[in-house]
Formats: structure tokens, sequence, C-alpha cells
């Protein structure tokens, strides 16, 4: 039996009433309004909402109070109007306002088959998301360098089998770059793509908050839930591998399948990717997907430090708890004078928020003989070092031809151009970072030398 409340229409309450007295449930309180219903939800604590679609009733404050209290949100869909702002809102348990209790069931029912049932763990499995950095201050702490070195694991006595070992976490890969549209998009989209085509399982989330752009260069449509649902589902308790799937696009690669989790469509919604969800989301991906690549914003402004509302959510989160949980930072560049200077001043941001340099991965785009001399790749490589100390970059050439024809055919320029240069040079990078704390794994070299990849 679960407590319910209604939000919708009279037709429509009349049309679930007699389904709901059927199966059991109690109703909790009937409402009218988004204020109504925030305020009910809050009282109550329903664990099932049933609301109209419609933006007097459901809206982010009535979502965000749903969220909060736990309670699992149906929209009601009976317009055109309606289903846009459910698909706004990000809102993929949907039933038509014609609909009977059965369809309400039936989403039930799904949900409770997603689901697996729960398992005895340890405590420490309960914790919730830390950053990167927290758990490598809590693994110092526990003084692992006091252990003997010549302690050697222990074998399995004749005639048992030795316990399944859980597979290892996968690694998040951050791609981040400065204002001015560097290509960090186009960087994200083939990493995870070379990612895939190496082998492994990888989930693209677009976090970016000012202006997320995988979807329209994949062509995802707008309908799809992304990543503002997968926030909200971690956010009422909800988020499972099962939903993780149901929430994400597929694409398919030259050898292999990509799940995108889809960013907000409308930068407005930023309230939405909060840093204690989108930390949770990445907990859960990393636990299914053997990389998890994350295009974030560029803005790493701490943005308490501009209000006095210290409560508040915060733009920046997003990308603060995506940098913070990356096992490595692709930073990317433009081969321009404004653009490598925009790059350096604020490479000095990304770094103070990492705490250190270390994992972090230049990449500069667009490399053309005009920008900056004969000798492009010398001198670009030249700034790096002298202003900013950074001795190894990977340097992408500037090959339009290959971008356009990837954005044509909504797919990554790995796949579109693949005898390219600047395909081969974002091949050799996936393979890096792939391997990047395998030391008996080879490194992956410039394929060619700089001046070849000047057009």
């Amino acid at each position: 039996m679960a407590r319910i409340i209604l939000a919708v229409d009279y037709d429509v309450e009349a049309n679930l009433l007699e389904g709901i007295i059927r199966a059991g449930h109690e109703i909790v309180d009937r409402v009218t309004g988004a204020t109504s219903l925030a305020v009910a939800v809050e009282r109550a604590r329903p664990e099932l909402v049933l609301a109209q679609a419609g933006p007097e009733t459901l809206n982010l404050r009535s979502l965000a109070a749903c969220d909060g209290a736990g309670a699992r949100t149906i929209a009601v869909v009976g317009n055109e109007e309606e289903r846009r702002q459910a698909t706004e809102l990000g809102l993929v348990d949907r039933i038509r306002a014609d609909d009977g209790w059965d369809a309400v069931e039936r989403l039930l029912e799904g949900e409770a088959a997603r689901v697996a049932p729960p398992t005895a763990a340890p405590a420490a499995a309960k914790e919730p998301p830390r950053s990167r950095k927290d758990r490598r201050r809590e693994e110092s702490r526990r003084g692992r360098r006091n252990a003997p070195r010549d302690a050697a694991p222990r074998p399995p006595e004749s005639g048992t089998t030795p316990p399944p070992t859980k597979p290892a976490p996968g690694r998040v890969l951050a791609v981040w770059g400065p204002h001015g549209s560097p290509g960090v998009t186009t960087v994200a989209i083939a990493l995870a793509a070379s990612l895939v085509n190496q082998g492994h399982r990888v989930l693209l989330v677009d976090a970016d908050t000012y202006g997320g752009a995988i979807a329209p260069a994949l062509g995802i449509a707008d309908e799809a839930p992304g990543l503002a649902a997968a926030c909200r589902l971690a956010g009422a308790g909800s988020l499972s591998a099962g939903e993780l799937d149901r929430v994400s696009s597929e694409l398919a690669c030259a050898r292999g399948t990509l799940r995108v989790l889809s960013g907000i469509s409308n930068p407005a919604r930023w309230p939405e990717l909060p840093s204690e969800r989108m930390r949770a989301v990445l907990w859960l991906a990393r636990d299914e997907y053997e990389f998890v690549v994350v295009d974030v914003g560029f803005n790493l402004e701490r943005d308490e430090e501009l209000v006095s509302d210290v409560a508040a959510p915060r733009r920046n989160a997003a990308a603060h708890a995506a940098i913070e949980a990356a096992d490595a930072v692709v930073a990317v560049g433009e081969a321009t004078p404004v653009g490598l200077q925009r790059y350096l001043r604020a490479r000095l941001g990304l770094v103070d928020l990492r705490g250190d340099a270390a994992h972090l991965e230049t990449v500069i785009t667009r490399l053309r003989r005009g920008a900056t001399g004969t000798d492009s790749a010398g001198q670009v490589r030249q700034v790096l070092l002298r202003f900013g100390g950074i001795e190894r970059a990977t340097l992408l050439p500037d090959d339009p031809k290959a971008v356009d024809r990837a954005m044509a055919e909504a797919i990554a320029v790995v796949d579109a151009a693949p005898r390219s240069q600047l395909a081969k040079q974002l091949d050799a990078l996936a393979l890096r970072l792939a391997h990047v704390d395998d030391t008996a794994a080879p490194i992956a070299a410039d394929l060619q030398s700089d001046r070849s990849l000047v057009q």
C-alpha cells in the first residue's frame, strides 16, 4: 500500500480513484497548484505523487519538494504543453490523462523489476560519495606506509575456492576548457568514441551548465531524460544501474556502443545539477562503466564567494564535483595567441581546484601555420613551457573538413575521418589515458612529428 498525493484535474482524478481504492492505496491529500503541492509534500511525506504536468502544478520548486521528500513523481500529460513541460523537467515517468490506474501500476511494477533486492553490505559501502581528494586524504591517514613491505597475501587453503573479486571501479575523465569554445565537446565525444572502439564500456556525460552541446552534436532528441533525470533520481535515492541505463541514450560507434547522458536543454535548469547529486551519479557510473567521460563547463569560480547565501545552489557545482572526482582531467586550449593566454590563466584555477597538476593532460586544438607563424607547433610548446611549466601537450591539427563531416553525420570525428591526423592524435591520447596507471603499457607518443600536424 502506498501513500499518494493527487494534484490532477477533476476528470483525471475521477478516472484514477476506483483503481486506487481497489489496489488498497491511501490518498493522503488532494491539492491544486505548485505551491500547494510543495507544501503538502513536505507535510505529508507521501511515497507517490501524481501531478498534472502543466507549469501551474509542476515546476522546479514543486518537483524539488517531491524529490526532497523521497516521493516518486508521475506526470499526467493531457496536451502538448504538458508534454513539453514534463520533458523540460526531465520527468520520464508519465501517463496520459485518459489512462486508468493500471498504467500507474505498470510503471510501479517496472520499477520493482529493475531494482535488485537489497543485499547485506559492510557499513563502509553505505558511505556517501566522496571526492578524490577526500579519499586520498583518508587513505594517507590510515597509515598504509606502516605495513611491512615484504608482506604478501596468504594463498588460499587447499580445497577452498577463493572468493570472487569485485571488478575495479571505472575511471572518470573530465574534459574542461576555458571560455571561447576551444573544442571541448568535440574532444570529449572523440575520446569517448575512441575508448569504445578500443573495447571499453564508456558513458559520456554532458555536465556543462552553461551551454551543453553533446545532444545536438550527436543528434539526440531534447526529449531524452539525460543527466537531469539521473540527478533527480539520485536525490530521491532511486538511482540504480537499471535507471541509469534507462535515462541514458545509445550511440553506435565504429566498433561498439556508447552510452550518453545528455545535458540540460535550457541553461536556466542548472539548479537541477547540485554537487551531491552529481557525485552520486558519478559514483554509480564508475561501478557500471570502465570509463566515464564528463564534459564540464568552463567556469570554475567558487559561487559562495560571490553571494551572501552560502546555502543556495551553485551553478558551477557540477563542474567542481566532476573535476574533483576525476582520475584525470583533459584541459583543452586553442592554438591562437588569445586562446593560449586564456588557457594558461584559467588553468591556474583548475590546478587550484585539483590541489596539484598531477594527471592533467594538456590538449591544444586547431593548430595551423597561419595562427602563430611558420613553426606553429614549436612556438606553442615554447609558450606552454615558458609561461605554464607544461612539458608535455597533445597538439591537434586544425581539420575543419573532418569536424564538419562529424557534425553532419552526428558522430565522433574519430569515426567520421579515422585516417586523418586529427583522429590519430585523439586515438593516441585515448590510449594514453586508458593506461595512465599501467606502468607496463606503452606510452602513446605522437604518431607524427609536430611539423606534419600543421596543414
